[in-house]
């Protein structure tokens, strides 16, 4: 088994670029428990199922790191106790790559000598068939994690990789070109020893309350500025526009899908929603008068009227707007 951590961040951060990854996952055997929890091992054989899926269905620039993406967001708490649990950085380091090591079988090791930090993977990594993409996911959140407890960029002096890892695919990687030696050795990344000495204050009470307002201005800028309901009925009207058949489109209206789409659990969901006082049930029905309306205005016939609402008959959208001018 292999810590999932780092794809559920990528999945995210394709979220993020309004790539519709969801019929994509449906094609896989990652179960919703799976992505919800982030303590969840997936086995080498998802991983690279998971990755045939991405790569048959988008062009690889799609799937590209840019240079401006990070995989840190989704691991701020750990962030959190890192900087108010340590004093130096390679502590620190050491602690996170220790949790993630537990468990997987792809194991970070980190060595220091007196000049550098050697960062190397174990040769288990080369048991997936789709070991570049590991690598490099994991070698962005290793950059990100440093530069975040630095709060200033870190880059490695060297970074050493086998042949054959798709650059188009790491764009990360042509801004740190000088550093990439290309060798027979483990994958490994090196940094100058001095770069990772710096000290961690987070454990003094006023550096922690500046720690966690920061981490709440970052967090802002993963979390759209629009609330739940609003982005529910987004997600409402993309099914009905994207989905053509009933059958999947009720399966998709359901709550747990709903839930699955955003990443979190069916209770969450409810609980954001109602902070809202609004219900699910009831938003849907909002977006389906929104349908209806429409629908009326392009003259569409009964059954055409049924299917453009979501219903399988033109009794079940009859009965659904009698239950509306009810209320």
């Amino acid at each position: 088994m292999i810590t999932f951590t780092l794809f559920r961040q990528y999945l995210a951060l394709l979220r993020k670029r309004k790539i519709n990854i969801d019929s994509l996952l449906a094609q896989s055997s990652i179960t919703c428990q799976q992505l919800e929890d982030p303590n969840c091992r997936m086995s080498a054989q998802q991983h690279d199922e998971l990755w045939d899926i991405l790569l048959n269905a988008l062009p690889e620039s799609q799937l590209a790191l840019k240079n401006n993406d990070t995989l840190a967001p989704a691991s701020f708490s750990s962030l959190m106790y890192l900087a108010m649990s340590h004093q130096q950085a390679i502590d620190a380091l050491t602690t996170l790559l220790n949790y993630k090591n537990q468990g997987s079988a792809i194991q970070i090791q980190l060595q220091k000598t007196k000049h550098n930090i050697h960062l190397s993977f174990n040769s288990d990594l080369f048991q997936l068939r789709h070991w570049q993409y590991f690598l490099l996911l994991a070698a962005q959140h290793i950059l990100d994690v440093l530069s975040w407890l630095k709060n200033e960029p870190v880059s490695p002096v060297i970074i050493q990789v086998p042949k054959n890892i798709p650059s188009s695919f790491a764009q990360f990687l042509e801004s740190l070109k000088p550093c990439i030696k290309i060798s027979e050795g483990p994958p490994m990344l090196v940094f100058d020893v001095n770069q990772l000495q710096f000290p961690l204050t987070g454990s003094h009470p006023h550096v922690r309350a500046i720690l966690e307002q920061q981490t709440k201005h970052e967090l802002l800028q993963y979390q759209s500025q629009e609330n739940m309901v609003n982005e529910l009925a987004r997600y409402f009207l993309q099914c009905f526009q994207n989905i053509k058949t009933i059958e999947n489109l009720k399966v998709a209206l359901t709550l747990d899908k709903a839930a699955q789409h955003f990443f979190i659990t069916s209770r969450t969901l409810q609980r954001k929603l109602k902070q809202h006082t609004s219900g699910y049930s009831a938003i849907l029905d909002e977006v389906r008068l929104q349908r209806y309306e429409q629908g009326l205005q392009q003259k569409l016939k009964a059954e055409d009227l049924a299917e453009f609402c979501g219903f399988s008959d033109g009794n079940s959208v009859q009965r659904f707007a009698k239950r509306l001018v009810k209320h």
